[in-house]
């Protein structure tokens, strides 16, 4: 069984999880902005979505902030922290799973569109799991997921030949697991801060809310 694992938000605390669970709460409480928060996780969805169809970040921000009726003024400081202040690290479940697949035996890659996934993966000591780490960066310049072209380099290196097991591990229906449609492979979600409930009946997904209850043969 070949495994293709995401990195931010799956493996290692991405941007997007560090700022739902850090920067937005402190700049909402700081500035006592009005929230409310079935609206807010639809703009953070919607712009997650955007995301994935090459919007930039700035029309992401300026969309959400409007659909909050947050003043613009906050903009640079919310982007400030976001990446001044991030520092990645791994969740709880990353190294166990990773651990379990190589118990079995499995062949483990990292499929990221983080072009700083490889150096950032061995920093935090896990870079031994992979039978190879591939970015856009390290593919010689192809297109990030959810377009095909990274698996289309793993079949004709012959990393993974036509017709083996194969399944992604992903944080992102509409990266990772748009990505699995178009390679017809199978796909596991996680989704630990439950955000995508209501997606579940629209994507047929493995849909997971820790890496722990990932099932392997």
């Amino acid at each position: 069984m070949h495994w293709l694992i995401d990195f931010d938000d799956t493996l290692a605390i991405g941007p997007t999880t560090w700022a739902l669970s850090h920067v937005f709460p402190k700049m909402i409480r700081d500035n006592h902005l009005p929230y409310d928060a079935d609206r807010f996780a639809d703009a953070v969805i919607y712009g997650q979505r955007q995301g994935n169809q090459d919007v930039s970040d700035d029309v992401v921000i300026d969309d959400l902030f409007r659909t909050m009726n947050w003043p613009d003024t906050l903009k640079a400081s919310l982007i400030e922290q976001i990446y001044k202040g991030y520092q990645p690290a791994l969740f709880d479940d990353a190294r166990p799973l990773l651990e379990r697949l190589a118990a079995k035996s499995q062949t483990i890659y990292i499929v990221s569109n983080n072009n700083y996934a490889v150096q950032i993966a061995e920093q935090l000591g896990i870079a031994h799991y992979f039978a190879g780490m591939y970015t856009p960066k390290t593919c010689g310049g192809l297109r990030a997921k959810p377009q095909r072209d990274m698996w289309d380099y793993l079949l004709s290196h012959h990393e993974i030949e036509s017709g083996q097991p194969v399944a992604i591990v992903g944080d992102d229906p509409w990266s990772d697991g748009a990505f699995a449609d178009e390679c017809n492979i199978n796909c596991w979600i996680v989704d630990r801060m439950k955000r995508f409930d209501r997606l579940h009946v629209e994507h047929n997904y493995h849909w997971v809310s820790s890496l722990a209850e990932i099932e392997i043969a």
